[in-house]
């Protein structure tokens, strides 16, 4: 700070000094001139050097300016490249997903049409998904959603040219007539808002085992009998001690679904 102020004041006298010259100065007063001349060339030197020197460092503030601005374009860059990486790899990863999603698909056992899962809606008890196949690909309100070799998941409840919106298994609104494989036990399933399932009016007098496989029955009059639907996972009773209850373990996870099998017949 003391440096910048003596030269801002040096400067001022030199100013000063020059305007002097040559408001009173002429050249036939030859002693003032080389006088002037005398005290004048250090100050001029002086100052040639201090612009030389402030030349310098704004010199070198500029290329300092200009070195961040090209690693800020690198990192950017770096950035860019970078999430189109991840994208690949993501992209990969569905890819993967899918071919093996495909490589299950039950054809030769049932007539179906595969779609892609396009959206979600999920509520305090509803759970909703979109897919990519409409009323354009013979798809109709009511038909069954499976997953895997023949997992029911959900039913169309609505369908537009070419999209469709599915109710999950696990949406509050969902029902099912569904019966145990191992004990022929009957019951119905309801949706738990949004996150599970549970089969209730089981009777007293079937003996029901964790793991016993559940699927749908031949009272389903909206599906087909004998979609797998997924496995006892808990048991228990009713508070009134009448019935049986159990809840439902899922042989997908309901959260990641990509691609889905719409049960045409």
């Amino acid at each position: 700070m003391p440096k910048i102020k003596f030269i801002l004041i040096s400067l001022i006298i030199f100013i000063t000094i020059f305007s002097i010259k040559n408001a009173f100065l002429n050249k036939k007063n030859a002693f003032l001139n080389n006088t002037f001349s005398y005290i004048s060339k250090p100050l001029g030197t002086f100052f040639s050097e201090t612009g030389w020197w402030f030349q310098k460092k704004i010199n070198f503030l500029h290329s300092i300016g200009n070195l961040k601005n090209e690693n800020q374009k690198f990192f950017n860059e770096n950035l860019i490249l970078k999430a189109r990486i991840a994208r690949l790899s993501e992209i990969q990863k569905e890819n993967d997903i899918l071919r093996k999603e495909l490589s299950l698909a039950p054809r030769k056992k049932y007539k179906i049409e595969s779609a892609l899962v396009i959206g979600r809606e999920s509520g305090s008890y509803s759970e909703i998904i979109y897919i990519n196949k409409g009323s354009a690909n013979g798809l109709k309100k009511g038909m069954a959603i499976l997953v895997g070799k023949g997992v029911l998941i959900g039913k169309i409840i609505e369908t537009t040219t070419n999209t469709s919106k599915i109710q999950l298994i696990t949406d509050k609104n969902f029902k099912v007539n569904a019966k145990l494989i191992e004990s022929d036990g009957r019951g119905v399933i309801f949706g738990q808002y949004g996150t599970s399932a549970i089969m209730k009016m089981l009777p007293q007098t079937i003996k029901i085992n964790k793991g016993d496989t559940i699927v749908t029955s031949e009272l389903s009059n909206n599906f087909r009998k004998d979609l797998l639907i997924g496995y006892v996972q808990e048991i228990f009773n009713t508070a009134d001690g009448l019935f049986q209850e159990v809840t439902i373990l899922f042989p997908k996870d309901l959260e990641k679904l990509h691609l889905v099998w719409v049960l045409l017949e």
